[in-house]
């Protein structure tokens, strides 16, 4: 590509069926696509205005782009998704056309030029859309016997405790809870794993209300402390409650990773605190 307009300088046969269409040498990119009623999309389905394109970026910002996500829709309707690489040239020093290449102005200014590399990458997506097929078939049949667990474990603790059946020794109910606390892990692993795929799909929703945050620490703090007898876990907070617009299931979610990194990379033990503050000028919690 050569040029302020992306005009082709050369291409090999592989193009040709990537576009769909014929790319005469020396026609600007947007001309091409317009004749042949090829539109770009980026990859959460919106499509690219001319400034988003990885190769009129290359040419025009000279920038260089890595594993840029377009879509390209055909006239037909059909869709090609393809990973662009586009690498920023001189064009005096790329020095890639000879003067009289049919098409082409010479000119003795500088003129930008790219190498731009496009790779279909359809296996590849199919392959991704496969295995978020499995992990959320997965996902499901795994929540059946988990809920199971943590539902006999949770009626043989209350039951216990209200007097119905034997009395539990004390290791029989501390087996008991941290089944229970190790089922709720592994729910929360799966959610974790099943949102890792929704954020890759850009899928991935937020459902805001207002929420007590402070309250919600303090929960999570409970949660936890049960699981490590080393180390001493609290909240520094100046507020009784902090009421603010949250998603509370994400942020319960950054809060027991944030803890269990914590308690993971500190063997030792100690104290562990989440400090919780607002800023009123900018009307949000720290």
């Amino acid at each position: 590509m050569r040029g302020h307009d992306a005009r082709l300088v050369l291409a090999n046969k592989a193009a040709t069926t990537l576009w769909g269409a014929q790319w005469p040498v020396g026609l600007p990119m947007n001309d091409f696509l317009q004749q042949n009623s090829i539109r770009i999309f980026g990859n959460d389905g919106h499509e690219l205005t001319t400034d988003q394109r990885a190769t009129l970026r290359a040419v025009q910002n000279h920038e260089t782009a890595h594993h840029h996500q377009e879509v390209i829709r055909h006239a037909d309707g059909t869709a090609l998704p393809v990973l662009v690489n586009a690498v920023a040239l001189d064009a005096q020093v790329f020095n890639a056309l000879p003067i009289d290449t049919p098409g082409i102005p010479t000119s003795a200014d500088k003129e930008s030029a790219a190498i731009v590399v496009h790779q279909d990458v359809t296996a590849l997506k199919e392959a991704e859309r496969m295995k978020d097929d499995f992990i959320g078939i997965a996902a499901h049949e795994l929540r059946t016997p988990l809920a199971i667990l943590k539902g006999f474990s949770q009626t043989l603790i209350v039951q216990t405790a209200r007097g119905n059946g034997l009395e539990l020794a004390d290791w029989q109910t501390e087996a008991l809870q941290s089944i229970d606390l190790a089922t709720s892990r592994m729910v929360e692993l799966i959610d974790d794993l099943l949102d890792a795929t929704r954020l890759q799909a850009q899928h991935l929703e937020f459902y805001m209300e207002p929420n007590d945050i402070s309250a919600l620490a303090r929960r999570v703090l409970t949660r936890q402390q049960v699981t490590t007898k080393k180390h001493s876990l609290s909240l520094l907070t100046p507020f009784e409650y902090l009421v603010v617009q949250i998603d509370p299931r994400r942020i319960e979610q950054v809060f027991n990773n944030l803890l269990n990194n914590a308690i993971k990379y500190s063997p030792a033990g100690g104290p562990i605190t989440i400090t919780i503050d607002s800023d009123t000028t900018e009307h949000m919690a720290l």
